[in-house]
């Protein structure tokens, strides 16, 4: 899967087995949205993003 929080880092970070997590520090206080989208085991990219 790879994730983003809109205004905070707006390039996708792909996650895979060695990192399956999404991690944030120092996030200032505000209003953010955490969008993520999947890979199925073929490796093809969803079209729908999930907030």
């Amino acid at each position: 899967y790879a994730y983003k929080l809109e205004g905070f880092n707006n390039d996708w970070v792909y996650c895979d087995a060695r990192f399956p997590y999404a991690n944030f520090t120092k996030i200032p206080h505000g209003n953010w949205v955490f969008n993520v989208k999947c890979t199925n085991s073929e490796g093809n990219w969803s079209n729908q993003i999930t907030t």
